[in-house]
């Protein structure tokens, strides 16, 4: 789907200094920046601009929307806030893909203005909710910087590195592999939706969460693959244990500080384990290969839900929504198929 302009050893490298800068960032001035993610994940962008641009853009527009006019007129707040934040900047994310598509089927290039992420422009809109749009963008932009003045000279000394030390790990471990899917990726956008409606709704009737509101579409996407499906709950149980045992016997961390703790653990735990099995089993099988920052994201969000109201409720939430995506996916696919609609698969 987009292209990093650094290996995937690198990207993984960036998405931890991203946590790691902005629990810096948020201890130092109180800033957020729109999720612990977010900073490292927009600098793997740094290199195509427009991407980031886009995001900020809709993040912008979904602020406003939500807190100038709908949360004049409904009552929102806490978590209900959040999720009409998430929502709209979804249905912006979605609508725009759409409209990309339909001007690309008259041969205009607008590649690069696509969007990152499906949710961060509702999770940037938030912080912007909280502190305002200046306060989050100069943290988000100071975070960037801080994590790319890092990166970019790493990813220049990688390339001129001899060809057998900086490739031989990268086409031995950490090559796609084909694997079959429950649905065409080029559908995720759409399971995506499905997954933010099905966790909403899981939450409000039993009061259950899901593990993030993109999880459910990922989980359905693998289930015809269950050992990586076994491997992504065998690490957010290690990193939900792990976590507990630190923040109760080292650190005392709560809030932000203990999310950023989890996340960062669930990240090093994640691709340590990946790195193992596939060394172990001589890359014949790569968990999750292909996606190499979304299954640790997924493994740190079911570890921090574990911990905020136990494995049961979380993965009873996570089996129901998982489930109700992969058959709300094979319906639509069947849908689009009888129409003659394959063009909305978005790429």
């Amino acid at each position: 789907m987009y292209e990093y302009f650094v290996s995937d050893q690198l990207a993984r490298l960036t998405i931890v200094l991203g946590i790691v800068v902005s629990t810096i960032i948020y201890k130092q001035t109180g800033r957020t920046l729109g999720g612990v993610i977010v900073c490292g994940y927009m600098t793997l962008y740094i290199g195509q601009p427009m991407h980031i641009f886009v995001t900020l853009a809709m993040a912008y527009f979904t602020y406003q929307i939500v807190h100038n006019i709908l949360k004049k007129r409904y009552m929102l707040n806490g978590r209900k806030l959040f999720e009409v934040e998430i929502l709209v900047g979804l249905l912006f994310q979605i609508s725009w893909l759409i409209i990309i598509k339909l001007l690309i089927r008259e041969d205009l290039d607008l590649s690069a203005l696509y969007g990152i992420g499906f949710v961060l422009p509702g999770v940037i809109a938030h912080d912007m909710g909280r502190q305002g749009p200046t306060n989050t963008l100069s943290s988000i932009f100071l975070g960037v910087l801080v994590v790319a003045l890092i990166i970019i000279p790493l990813s220049a000394i990688e390339q001129v590195l001899p060809q057998s030390i900086s490739h031989a790990s990268t086409t031995t471990l950490y090559r796609a592999q084909p694997y079959q899917y429950t649905y065409p990726l080029k559908l995720l956008p759409f399971g995506i939706i499905a997954s933010v409606l099905l966790d909403l709704l899981i939450y409000s009737r039993l009061r259950y969460r899901a593990g993030g509101f993109v999880t459910a579409a990922y989980l359905a996407l693998f289930a015809f693959r269950p050992l990586d499906l076994l491997f992504v709950l065998g690490c957010s149980a290690i990193t939900f244990l792990l976590v507990k045992f630190i923040t109760s016997h080292v650190v005392l961390a709560f809030g932000r500080t203990k999310l950023g703790i989890m996340i960062l653990s669930g990240v090093v735990i994640a691709w340590a384990l990946e790195i193992l099995t596939t060394t172990l089993t001589n890359g014949r099988y790569i968990p999750w290969s292909g996606f190499v920052i979304i299954m640790p994201t997924i493994v740190s969000l079911i570890a921090n839900d574990y911990d905020r109201q136990g494995p049961y409720r979380t993965l009873s939430a996570v089996s129901f929504s998982a489930l109700g995506v992969f058959l709300v996916m094979q319906a639509f696919v069947f849908i689009l198929n009888l129409l003659g609609l394959q063009w909305l698969y978005i790429s």
